[in-house]
């Protein structure tokens, strides 16, 4: 009776991270038996900063608002929509660029309802207060939709008959105090004056490698500092050996984010998609976030100590198995995992595993008939994304033991 099998991902069909094996003899097994991972090894070559996989840093740097500025492909929209007869047309007006009053801005918005519609639009500047756009005409009804509107996702999907538009880069130069009745033929609003927003969300690269603090301090000073012609931002990183935190002074307030925002979805949408930012850098994907802010975040502020490094790549490795029969199930979902591994050996050693006991329910319980003869394994991190491993092989052992040995 076959005992162990002695499985080499060399021997096997595949990459490194997902191979499959073919068993040169039958393996009969019962029910009275069951499997468990004996014997578990791989080299650690899981770099702090691994390409493709966690290798993206995510920040914000503040800015300053540019007040009573119409600032090109920021700010420099006028949505509006008008019925005739019956029909509906909706439009975006591009506003010119340049300093701008709420009185300049309610002329250029009043002029561009006349260009497509004729003399229906007046400006009126009371004593005090803002300017008052005034629409009376009964052949047109007009509709000037607020902030508010323009980016959500409902309303547009809803309301909206126009040309498409980015939710997440409206351009709005937004300002109605007071969206418009819609579709009314007389109607005023408040005209507030128009302002820029230079908040910054960037996404950077960070080059892949194995850090230590110092140069991981090197690295993210360098990230920190992209594009800073265009945020007028300078920030010093110098690691703190004592505590193992790496402390970030910026000439402007900055936020490296908790990686525990980044994977949330209302989050992104408010906070990283806003209209309200501007984003440089690599574009976010939502579902492949490659984040490595794992390994070093904090702030918001201009002087600041980041929480303790994390310069492990991987933490755990999970063995998953087509023998697995689905016994267990982790918090991200997965149930085919066999045996979890903790990675516990330095950059460039080999991890080993051995269980510390057989007990009943570490076991997966086999049935009568056979095992294989094709079998097939893969390695994730805890998201179940495949393990970043292009270099080495995987050997592991798999045990077959009658279940009434088990230790309880």
């Amino acid at each position: 009776m076959i005992r162990k099998l002695w499985i080499d991902s060399r021997q096997g069909v595949g990459a490194t991270n997902d191979f499959t094996v073919e068993l040169p003899l039958q393996v009969t097994t019962t029910k009275e038996q069951g499997c468990l991972v004996g014997q578990f090894s791989i080299p650690n070559v899981f770099s702090s900063v691994m390409r493709d996989y966690c290798d993206r840093l995510y920040f914000r740097v503040d800015g300053v608002n540019v007040d009573n500025t119409i600032q090109q492909n920021v700010n420099d929209r006028f949505y509006w929509g008008y019925r005739s007869n019956g029909q509906q047309t909706w439009l975006i007006t591009t506003l010119p660029p340049g300093a701008s009053s709420a009185v300049q801005l309610a002329i250029a918005m009043g002029n561009a309802i006349i260009a497509v519609l004729g003399p229906v639009a007046t400006v009126v500047q009371p004593p005090s207060g803002p300017p008052v756009l005034n629409f009376n005409q009964s052949a047109y009804q007009i509709y000037i939709p607020g902030y508010q509107d323009i980016t959500d996702a409902q309303w547009r999907r809803e309301v909206w008959r126009g040309a498409a538009y980015d939710l997440n880069d409206t351009r709005s130069v937004g300002c109605i105090i007071f969206p418009t009745p819609s579709f009314q033929a007389t109607w005023s609003t408040d005209i507030e004056s128009p302002s820029a927003f230079v908040d910054y969300n960037i996404c950077n690269l960070i080059a892949p490698g194995a850090y230590t603090g110092a140069t991981f301090a090197t690295q993210l000073q360098s990230a920190l500092n992209y594009e800073n012609a265009t945020t007028g931002n300078t920030v010093t990183c110098t690691y703190q050996p004592d505590d193992g935190v790496i402390r970030v002074q910026s000439t402007r307030a900055l936020v490296i984010f908790d990686p525990n925002l980044l994977g949330n979805l209302r989050w992104q949408a408010d906070e990283w998609f806003a209209p309200k930012y501007r984003r440089l850098g690599t574009v976010m994907n939502p579902s492949d976030l490659r984040m490595a802010n794992h390994i070093a975040y904090g702030g918001p502020d201009f002087d600041f100590l980041t929480y303790p490094l994390d310069l492990s790549g991987i933490r755990e490795v999970y063995i998953h198995s087509s023998i697995s029969d689905n016994g267990t199930l982790s918090i991200s979902g997965m149930r085919s995992c066999i045996c979890v591994v903790q990675v516990d050996e330095s950059w460039g050693s080999v991890i080993t595993y051995r269980p510390f006991s057989v007990a009943d329910s570490d076991v997966i319980r086999l049935q009568d008939g056979t095992l294989g003869p094709t079998i097939r394994f893969w390695l994730t991190d805890y998201l179940g994304r495949p393990l970043p491993i292009t270099e080495g092989y995987v050997f592991l052992q798999l045990a077959i033991v009658p279940l009434n040995t088990m230790e309880t």
